[in-house]
């Protein structure tokens, strides 16, 4: 029985490179070492042209002590009831296997050879060895030496003896998206060609896929079909679309025998690899962990060997993104990224897969429209039941590469949601830090536009459940719009004060690090607020770049990874507003905050409940 197929191929090249115009143009540039994520290989290639398999070349060598291609033995030694584990190869040649097992101890990396096997395959066959039982921590994996000659691997999985399983799995896939056809469109195109009409794959009539289409721009792109139903939703965020999804998953639970549901995002690059893992994950857990939520790691788009996030903390707003910037090419890194070693409090909506047993009628996300919505229901829902475990996982764009705009508005108002609903003790000292923070770093940034956000977030918390209850999400997201700053291209200022395409393409770069003595000059003098700008000078900074670099600058370029640009300037006078709008900020949070806090937590069930939600998205 399988469990795991091996990815004998690139398909971080061919899934992210290949399907990115922009990527595509910088290709020779692109030099990642992606197929580190699959395979190490010596002397060895994959067989190229969409292919799967791998030339070993005499004397060369591969090793699957890799991320997605080696074996997490010690998470399915504890989550699930497979007890032995065996590597099939399909092969020819003359070859040396070893059978290997990595763990972490401490800072040291244990390796210990298991087994070792002479093949001697004239012809192409398949060959299977032995790991035996599951050992408690770290992963297996193989090493495979070509002796006298080429060896040629065309396939491979590990698997087990074929056993009952402890649950049916039938999984619903939910998507939310807007405007970003082109990516919705590739990967659809590879769940129909890995899974839905693979007869071999796992997940073969047993996947259904939900796109709640919040702009209806998918006609004639994507259209409902017997595989995926395609609903034109009203733009209510991201959670109305995911919530869409859940409640018309649900409609179809019992018809349809679905018993997860997996939230995903329109722009996560996918492998269809991760989403078989999770279906044979599922179907044999223990049953003391039915109830858990699989999330998917997060690795960096455009950097697809290194992983930003496994699951995270909430920490009342200081978010703890876990196993953060781990470079995953490393074996140190993939052992690294398998310990549990903190607690994981929520998993971000662009991966996870939730059991519907968890989802009642009165039980959906808050209407909190962008942002921090999968926190809250991850915390909600989760509570701390959470199972990562590598290669299940997607890439994703940056989030530092993009402009906050909005997003300052609804961190701010959604974190004082979740943490008057979750976190009790969270009190209107602990509010007004986060606000006067936020304020400080926009004064600091000279963005005065976004002040006006902050300022917004507060007061909107402050006037209490009834009016989000009552509010016009759409009509009031529009309206944060007009309030921010108009981007432009990043064309459009090249040559403005000597501005290069170059270091407006380029943005910032580094750390930007400055020494201890430095950091508190530009601290106690509000980072030069007051005295005179370097004239004629103006400099590139990212979305959420080093303020130090703005020390005496009068003007300065923000670039993002959409080749969008925002200017920049310094004004004596909006600093003297931002400080005056920051006082208004504090006192009205003095008066307000309790009482609003108090009835979010009495209340938001209102907010949570089919019903409400079947109005809100004006669905039957």
């Amino acid at each position: 029985m399988r469990i795991q197929k091996l990815i004998l191929q690139d398909i971080a090249y061919k899934e992210i490179i290949c399907a990115d115009e922009e990527l595509m143009k910088n290709k020779e540039s692109y030099d990642l070492e992606t197929a580190s994520i699959y395979c190490r290989m010596e002397n060895a290639e994959f067989f190229g042209n969409e292919e799967s398999g791998i030339k070993i070349h005499k004397g060369g060598k591969v090793s699957l002590d890799t991320y997605s291609n080696s074996f997490s033995v010690g998470k399915w030694a504890k989550y699930t009831v497979i007890d032995t584990i065996s590597l099939l190869l399909d092969m020819e040649g003359s070859a040396t296997v070893k059978l290997m097992h990595a763990q972490k101890e401490g800072n040291d990396i244990k390796v210990n050879e298991i087994k070792s096997f002479d093949v001697n395959n004239e012809t192409r066959q398949k060959s299977v060895f032995d790991f035996g039982k599951l050992a408690d921590e770290g992963i297996y994996y193989a090493e495979i030496e070509a002796k006298d000659s080429e060896v040629t691997i065309y396939g491979g999985s590990y698997d087990t003896v074929d056993m009952e399983p402890t649950q049916t799995v039938k999984l619903a896939i939910d998507i939310c998206t807007f405007k970003r056809e082109k990516y919705v469109k590739r990967n659809m195109g590879i769940i129909f060609h890995d899974i839905l009409e693979n007869e071999d794959s796992p997940l073969y009539r047993n996947l259904w896929i939900h796109i709640s289409d919040n702009a209806s721009s998918l006609d004639g792109i994507v259209d409902s079909n017997e595989f995926i139903t395609v609903s034109k939703n009203a733009n209510l965020g991201g959670v109305g679309g995911f919530t869409r999804g859940i409640i018309e998953t649900k409609k179809r639970q019992k018809e349809m025998g679905f018993t997860h549901v997996l939230l995903m995002d329109d722009d996560a690059t996918i492998s269809s690899a991760a989403i078989e893992l999770n279906y044979i994950l599922l179907s044999y857990l223990k049953p003391e962990y039915f109830g858990h939520t699989i999330g998917g790691k997060l690795l960096v788009l455009n950097v697809p060997y290194l992983q930003f996030e496994a699951g995270a903390q909430w920490n009342k707003g200081k978010i703890k993104a876990l196993k953060n910037d781990l470079d995953i090419r490393q074996l140190d890194m993939v052992l690294e990224s398998e310990i549990e070693d903190k607690p994981i409090e929520y998993t971000g909506w662009w991966y996870c897969c939730i059991p519907l047993s968890e989802i009642d009628d009165n039980n959906l996300p808050l209407p909190i429209f962008i942002h921090r919505d999968d926190i809250e229901y991850g915390l909600r829902v989760g509570r701390g039941r959470f199972i990562l475990i590598n290669g299940i996982c997607i890439w994703h764009e940056a989030f530092a590469g993009k402009m906050p705009g909005m997003l300052d508005y609804y961190d701010i108002r959604n974190e004082a949601i979740i943490n008057a609903i979750q976190c009790p003790d969270y009190t209107k000292e602990d509010f007004k830090k986060a606000v006067k923070r936020a304020i400080w770093v926009n004064i600091s940034r000279y963005r005065y536009k976004y002040i006006e956000y902050n300022y917004r977030a507060a007061e909107d918390f402050c006037k209490g459940i009834d009016w989000l209850l009552e509010t016009d999400s759409e009509k009031l997201h529009k309206e944060l719009i007009g309030m921010n700053y108009k981007a432009k291209k990043i064309e459009d200022y090249i040559g403005y004060k000597g501005l290069t395409e170059e270091e407006l393409v380029s943005g910032e770069q580094g750390d930007y690090k400055l020494p201890f003595i430095s950091r508190l000059l530009h601290k106690i003098t509000l980072n030069g607020y007051f005295f005179p700008v370097k004239k004629d000078k103006v400099t590139v900074n990212a979305p959420y770049g080093s303020v130090y670099k703005l020390f005496r600058i009068g003007e300065y370029i923000v670039t993002d990874n959409y080749q969008n640009a925002i200017y920049i300037a310094r004004d004596r006078k909006e600093f003297f507003r931002g400080r005056k709008v920051m006082k208004q900020a504090m006192k009205l949070i003095d008066e307000k905050y309790d009482a609003a806090a108090k009835s979010y937590r009495e209340r938001y069930k209102e907010l949570v409940s089919e019903d409400f939600w079947k109005k809100y998205l004006g669905i039957d």
